[in-house]
């Protein structure tokens, strides 16, 4: 008897560890007034793949302070931030800014024209792995 309340115990807690796990990629930090459709409608990804890449049952259950994995960024890791883009800047000086790539910072920011970029535009970066933390910029 005491075998298989063990296993059972052990199977609850492989499941339960399985169900929380999230997905890779780079995460946000929830600010205040956030909710997880501003969220997606910044990064892109639907409020559903979203829920689901941060096990989140409830949408209205977020809080400040709160990590969420961003999906739809394959190999790309790090804390996402903003930063508005200032006049002259282009994506090659972001991308030497930030310690990316063009395409990275592209992708992030879903750039269709690397020339049409706009002063006072918010620019999504990584800081962290594979972006350059905020007191080394330039």
């Amino acid at each position: 008897m005491r075998v298989g309340v063990v296993l059972v115990v052990i199977s609850l807690l492989t499941s339960s560890a399985l169900a929380t796990a999230q997905q890779d990629g780079p995460v946000y930090v929830v600010e205040a007034g956030d909710t997880l459709f501003s969220i997606s409608q910044i990064f892109g990804t639907p409020v559903e793949q979203l829920a689901e890449a941060n096990n989140i049952e409830d949408p209205s259950a977020i809080f400040p302070g709160q990590t969420l994995v961003i999906p739809g960024y394959p190999g790309l890791a790090g804390t996402l931030q903003f930063d508005p883009v200032r006049y002259g800047e282009t994506l090659g000086s972001l991308a030497l800014r930030y310690g990316l790539g063009e395409d990275q910072l592209g992708q992030l920011n879903r750039v269709l024209n690397p020339q049409r970029l706009y002063s006072g535009q918010p620019l999504v970066y990584l800081e962290g792995a594979g972006g350059m933390p905020t007191s080394e910029r330039i």
